[in-house]
């Protein structure tokens, strides 16, 4: 279990760079003679990345205390991971979109993020071996 929760932390490393290279892109990308990240649903679309990164925190070290105290964390830890697995998914997904054409490049390091969000996803169980453990924690199967 304290294995998953490292490599939530791991991954949450991983969507904090897609979230400050999008973010600074956004700034220096100029289309229409305006830079991309003036564009509403191009803000909206960065502020949910941000949300996600800031939501992975707070799951991820709710998750790592109590298994530093010993306390029963296998709900926390499953939830945690749950979620990160799925945001580092999007996240990156939404980052190599906003990077345009160079997002998709072996030049540019947003490639490499959704490479290894896939990744992530399998290591110390999927997603949905993580929902099906709260679930059961929970009291529903």
């Amino acid at each position: 279990e304290k294995g998953a929760v490292i490599k939530c932390a791991e991954s949450l490393g991983g969507i904090q760079t897609c979230v400050e290279m999008t973010v600074a892109y956004s700034k220096e990308r100029v289309q229409y003679d305006r830079p991309i990240g003036a564009f509403q649903a191009l803000q909206h679309i960065m502020a949910d990345m941000w949300i996600s990164m800031e939501t992975c925190k707070y799951l991820i070290y709710e998750a790592a205390w109590m298994a530093s105290e010993g306390m029963p964390c296998s709900r926390e830890i499953s939830m945690a991971k749950a979620y990160v697995n799925e945001a580092y998914k999007n996240v990156s997904k939404w980052a190599v979109r906003l990077h345009g054409g160079i997002g998709t490049s072996g030049e540019h390091d947003i490639p490499l993020y959704y490479r290894r969000a896939k990744a992530a996803d399998i290591a110390y169980g999927g997603t949905d071996l993580h929902r099906e453990l709260v679930a059961q924690k929970i009291g529903l199967s």
